[in-house]
């Protein structure tokens, strides 16, 4: 089995010795290099806990501190949990169930479940871990498994999630995104995980990049397959329902949208809809 890894000694910033070993990518079978960099993942768990212990036996922090006071302006989540609650994980596992079936049968434990900042590692079997946890929740308790009380986080989640079975909370329009009417929004600037390196950057991107092509088909079906009689009722199909009340904001999109597939059938759709509105 190949180990892989950086092993560095240095003194007052200067490096002494530096040794290297391994692939940095089992698959391209890429060498390390002093440059590699690495994911912990768990394993810095058993570093941050080796550090606490030793501030500990020297005296320059106790066990019984709690979070706050060495992280301060964190979660009000936080409060009265301690370093030793860390260490032991008994933060929020401070007793036993009282009821088998709601506390550990309905418990959804999964890897992907991660807290903004943290990010999996590209290990192949972990990412597919990744989503085949949650799809076994899925299966063994429905889709809306996470809004089951022991799986419920403690803060309200915005999402535009709705219907399926056993569904507890309730949703009120708009269910799309991006909607105009104060929605909740992707915050793609809170979370931005983690990159690795190998023999290159791994990110989030298509495969193969390339430019959409949304309304080339569509427009085609407009003026060369449907007759016109199939056009005068897809006219008047679009323009009914625009006329329930949709705003004018929207309206103004609805017909660039439609000027978009033809613009022929844009003009139409618009005029169609300013008739029914005199």
């Amino acid at each position: 089995m190949d180990l892989s890894g950086v092993a560095m000694v240095t003194r007052d910033g200067t490096v002494l010795t530096e040794l290297v070993a391994g692939p940095a990518d089992m698959a391209t079978r890429t060498p390390c290099t002093p440059e590699t960099r690495f994911q912990l993942c768990s394993v810095s768990k058993q570093f941050a806990a080796a550090a606490v212990l030793l501030l500990a036996e020297s005296g320059r922090l106790a066990l019984d501190d709690t979070v706050d006071r060495w992280l301060p302006g964190g979660s009000p989540h936080w409060s009265g949990v301690t370093l030793h609650h860390l260490l032991s994980h008994t933060a929020t596992l401070d007793r036993n169930v009282s009821d088998y079936h709601t506390e550990m049968e309905q418990a959804a434990f999964e890897p992907n479940n991660l807290v903004p900042g943290i990010a999996l590692s590209p290990d192949k079997m972990l990412l597919a871990r990744g989503f085949s946890y949650a799809d076994a929740h899925r299966a063994r308790m429905g889709v809306n498994y996470k809004q089951i009380p022991v799986n419920a986080p403690k803060v309200p989640v915005h999402s535009y999630s709705k219907d399926g079975a056993m569904r507890i909370n309730n949703v009120s329009d708009p269910v799309y995104a991006p909607n105009s009417k104060g929605g909740p929004r992707a915050d793609s600037e809170h979370y931005r995980p983690d990159y690795w390196h190998a023999d290159g950057d791994l990110v989030r991107t298509a495969y193969t990049l390339r430019t959409d092509d949304d309304w080339g088909q569509p427009g085609t079906l407009v003026r060369e397959v449907l007759d016109d009689a199939a056009r005068e009722r897809l006219v008047s199909n679009i323009a009914g329902h625009l006329l329930e009340g949709v705003t004018e904001p929207v309206l103004q999109r609805a017909f660039q949208y439609w000027r978009n597939v033809d613009k022929s059938l844009g003009d139409q759709i618009e005029s169609a809809v300013r008739t029914g509105q005199s």
